[in-house]
């Protein structure tokens, strides 16, 4: 039987960002996925296999970020992302699934943002996320 936090992973994952994953990979050829859940941090792996451009494992780990936070609204108690980006540069991680790139980014994940711009539609009010958050803090 899965735990709680794995129900509310495969949630995540399977129903909530499935659109924003689908728009990833369709547009971008970037498959994101969330791996794991605690009071700090969600964990995310990032993969990409794209020849014709060299992404920027910070830019890309910020996009997945910010569109992960208009989803479910900046509700999930966590204050930082932490990504593990693979970068495929044969193209195919079916075909080469050993052979990739792996960078570690670490970034805020709504905690930070009262000096820093968000590109999206988000305005983080802290006494709200105060109150959303003790609601699902995870123990």
């Amino acid at each position: 039987m899965p735990s709680i936090k794995e129900e509310l992973i495969e949630l995540l994952n399977e129903e909530v960002l499935i659109s924003n994953r689908k728009t990833f990979g369709m547009y971008g050829q970037i498959n994101f996925k969330i791996t794991g859940i605690d009071p700090e941090n969600l964990y995310v792996e990032i993969a990409t296999g794209r020849k014709d451009r060299k992404s920027d494992p910070v830019q890309v780990a910020a996009n997945v970020r910010n569109a992960i936070l208009n989803v479910p609204r900046d509700m999930l108690p966590c204050k930082k992302i932490d990504v593990e980006y693979k970068n495929y540069p044969v193209g195919n991680s079916y075909t080469h699934p050993d052979k990739y790139i792996l960078t570690h980014v670490v970034l805020p994940f709504v905690d930070d943002f009262k000096d820093e711009p968000l590109p999206s539609s988000l305005i983080p009010i802290e006494e709200v996320l105060i109150t959303h958050r003790a609601k699902y803090q995870v123990s």
